[in-house]
């Protein structure tokens, strides 16, 4: 898979999805044995940890900032539509 970086929505879903499933195809294709395996060089300062050290990051990894993003998703939900709503003349009024 070539590392492209989206530049809109529909293609960032794509990324994910494309990823996920090439990580999922990589971790079916081990043996439980070969899970405990060192990482090997490729992998420098972590050489030695095992692959399922590497599978536990990911996923930590991916469960946090797939709640940063839906942070996000709820903060812009909850913006005001229009500039004017928030600097209008009768803006003091509306904060209640």
């Amino acid at each position: 898979m070539c590392r492209l970086d989206p530049t809109t929505a529909d293609e960032g879903l794509g990324y994910v999805d494309a990823s996920w499933s090439a990580g999922q195809q990589l971790l079916s294709s081990l043996t439980p044995d070969e899970t405990w395996e060192p990482i090997g060089p490729i992998a420098d300062p972590y050489a030695y940890d095992a692959r399922i050290d590497l599978v536990v990051h990911v996923m930590d990894e991916f469960i946090r900032h797939a709640a940063e993003v839906g942070v996000m998703r709820d903060l812009y939900s909850a913006m005001p539509r229009t500039i004017g709503h928030l600097h209008g003349p009768n803006a003091h009024r509306r904060r209640g």
